[in-house]
């Protein structure tokens, strides 16, 4: 009998799916939306014959309910391939209002259609439809889709057609679809171009959209020049929007940005902007600006000088500007007491900020998990009770957030990493941790940022939002695992073996990570491993490889630094084949490491019996002895190069292997000297 009301549930759905009532049918729509990926196999496959029916509906709101719960049923199908063939029919329908629709609803599953390429044919043909309603949805579709698309070559020039089309909502939605496409499209020159047209399009909204893309790829920009000049042209621009939108562009875009003290300037200057928002995003650019300024100490005044302005949203911004700046500080700090220091202004700076401020922003939202950092990792024995008070204070200041439910995930996740922060130990360890929960803070407050959200003409934004380890992320993560696999084989018996061994093992761990913090965290010391790698090493690929390992750890966005930490992972091998034969060429096997120390070239080990096999090759007394000289100087600076690193690392020294190497120049110096004078 317990199945009974299961079944009459379904059979009502039957009965209004049947009915002659729009409203029933409607409502039969949302109950199937609502409840599919419940139902049985066989009630699965006629609930999506009732969809495609009612997407023949001869009222347009049945028509449009039925073809737009298809994207929240299409992953729960079970015969798919039939499925891909009733949409795709969908894209032809002669109604307008359904090839609309069924544009947007092939965006959102194209990853699960079973033939992408015909998908692709018709999802393109869309975007040359003649109503320009479907043209807007098919660009939609095609930013959504474009990683699965089979032929992006095709699907570049069809979405930059777009940018051009004689409809604004056309050119707003087509610049909108650039935004997650950017890196992926195959034209990124002729990109940089229409995009940069687009920011002086006659139209606000599309002035405005394409200024917030321009700020989001501009890592990919191909002309960082002429786009920095168009960007800081626009902090200028008549219309109050598109000026706001211009600060928060440069200052996601600071780190590529060509001429950085005068952007600095131009952003200082919009502090005093007419638009509230514009003058609040300034500030905040001005926080996120600060790491990459080579003046800090002026920067510093700046801000300094902004917390005493008589605008409170100004105040309020800057406070919370220098919390960040502080935190920054903190995760470069030398010392732990330099760390606890930076902290202590952090919490200081957002609980002002948090005073000042009328809205939820991210001082309200981090100051609570900073506090409870700073005790447990400080030992300042917080208990569990305040610990959890401070969470639920988080958990307030996100209340009448839109996004609520993602940032209540957000604090289960920062919660958990509390609880993990109470096992470090090393400043390294510290700082690194750190360092990845500052990321996650600062993306977090994205979502609280709605107020862009509500700029005119800008719903349809897109945020990036909190990471997600989806499928296309794990894929990456699975080639990562491949890659630091065979580095690490490759460094066996070379002075780079122990590093191998530790990427190896960070990278074998990427897929155990079931939160972005903890992805935050493992990317991170990833590539402290493989700056590392890259510091003693040389090579026209290494070369390449520290660039992109560079540019890794400026991206804002974790997605964006796995897949140069790939490319990375494709150039080192190269370079340590390469490096290997070059040392076995010369003859050189110089290897040390912290734990024995072990001193061994080929032409030392002559030396050391007596030098029997050089003497007899050397016709003079003078070069014999320099040559002893200068093997027993090396192999005594090596010696001691080894023993002064390995204390130094053992004590956690943060320039451990620069310092060393001056002791070792200076003791082979001196002992060159010593030994001449007694020769």
């Amino acid at each position: 009998m317990r199945w009974c009301p299961s079944l009459l549930d379904y059979a009502k759905i039957r009965q209004l799916v049947q009915s002659n009532d729009a409203d029933e049918r409607l409502e039969a729509i949302n109950q199937i939306r609502d409840n599919f990926k419940n139902f049985t196999d066989t009630n699965k496959e006629q609930s999506w014959k009732d969809l495609f029916t009612l997407a023949k509906d001869e009222i347009n709101s049945v028509q449009e309910g039925a073809v737009s719960a298809l994207d929240h049923v299409f992953q729960y199908v079970t015969d798919k391939e039939r499925a891909t063939k009733y949409l795709l029919a969908l894209t032809k329908d002669k109604d307008i209002s359904v090839r609309k629709e069924a544009a947007n609803v092939l965006g959102t599953v194209f990853a699960h259609v079973t033939d992408k390429e015909q998908a692709t044919k018709d999802l393109l043909i869309l975007t040359k439809d003649d109503y320009s309603f479907v043209r807007c949805d098919a660009a939609q579709a095609l930013g959504s889709a474009f990683t699965h698309i089979t032929d992006k070559k095709q699907a570049t020039k069809d979405l930059l057609a777009l940018t051009k089309d004689e409809e604004n909502n056309v050119r707003f939605f087509a610049a909108y679809a650039l935004d997650p496409v950017f890196a992926h499209i195959t034209d990124k020159k002729q990109a940089t171009k229409d995009l940069l047209a687009l920011t002086e399009d006659e139209e606000n909204d599309v002035r405005m959209i394409a200024v917030y893309v321009l700020g989001s790829a501009f890592a990919h920009i191909t002309d960082k020049k002429q786009a920095t000049k168009y960007l800081r042209a626009l902090t200028k621009d008549e219309n109050g929007d598109v000026r706001w939108f211009a600060a928060d562009a440069l200052g996601s875009a600071f780190a590529y940005v060509t001429d950085k003290e005068q952007v600095w300037k131009d952003l200082f200057v919009m502090t005093e902007d007419e638009n509230e928002n514009a003058r609040r995003d300034a500030i905040q650019a001005l926080g996120s600006a600060f790491v990459y300024v080579t003046d800090k100490e002026q920067a510093m005044i700046d801000l300094l000088t902004l917390t005493t302005a008589d605008d409170r949203i100004v105040r309020a911004s800057a406070n919370h500007s220098l919390g960040k700046v502080s935190i920054y500080r903190a995760t470069e700090a030398e010392n732990k007491n330099k760390l606890k220091e930076e902290l202590e202004k952090a919490i200081v700076y957002f609980e002002k900020s948090s005073q000042e401020s009328t809205v939820i922003d991210s001082a309200k939202f981090c100051l609570p998990f900073y506090r409870s950092y700073y005790a447990v990792i400080f030992r300042q024995y917080e208990t569990k009770e305040e610990i959890a008070k401070n969470l639920e204070d988080a958990k307030q200041a996100v209340e009448g957030s839109e996004s609520k439910e993602k940032l209540l995930e957000a604090v289960e996740n920062l919660g958990n990493a509390l609880q993990e922060a109470q096992k470090l130990r090393g400043l390294d360890e510290i700082k690194t941790d750190l360092n990845a929960y500052r990321r996650y803070c600062d993306r977090t407050v994205e979502l609280l940022d709605e107020t862009k959200d509500k700029a005119p003409g800008a719903a349809m934004l897109v945020r990036r939002g909190l990471p997600i380890i989806d499928e296309q992320i794990k894929a990456i993560l699975v080639e990562i695992q491949e890659k630091t696999e065979e580095l690490c084989k490759e460094t066996v018996d070379t002075p780079l073996e122990d590093l191998g061994k530790e990427v190896n093992k960070i990278g074998q761990g990427l897929l155990l990570v079931r939160d972005p913090i903890g992805l935050e965290k493992s990317v991170g010391n990833l590539e402290f491993a493989l700056s590392d790698i890259c510091n003693r090493m040389g090579g026209k690929d290494n070369g390449e490889a520290c660039k992109l390992l560079e540019k890794s750890k400026n991206e804002q966005y974790v997605e964006d630094k796995i897949n140069l930490i790939n490319m990375v992972l494709s150039k080192i091998p190269f370079s340590i084949k390469e490096e290997t034969e070059h040392e076995k060429s010369n003859g050189d096997i110089f290897n040390i490491n912290a734990d024995q120390i072990t001193v061994s070239t080929n032409k030392n080990s002559k030396i050391s019996k007596q030098n029997s096999g050089i003497i007899n090759r050397i016709h003079t007394e003078s070069t014999r002895k320099i040559i002893e000289i200068l093997g027993i100087s090396f192999t005594i600076a090596g010696v001691i190069w080894g023993i002064s690193y390995a204390i130094l690392i053992e004590i956690e020294y943060p320039t451990a292997m620069k310092d060393s190497l001056i002791v070792f120049i200076f003791t082979f110096l001196l002992s060159s000297f010593i030994s001449a004078r007694k020769k």
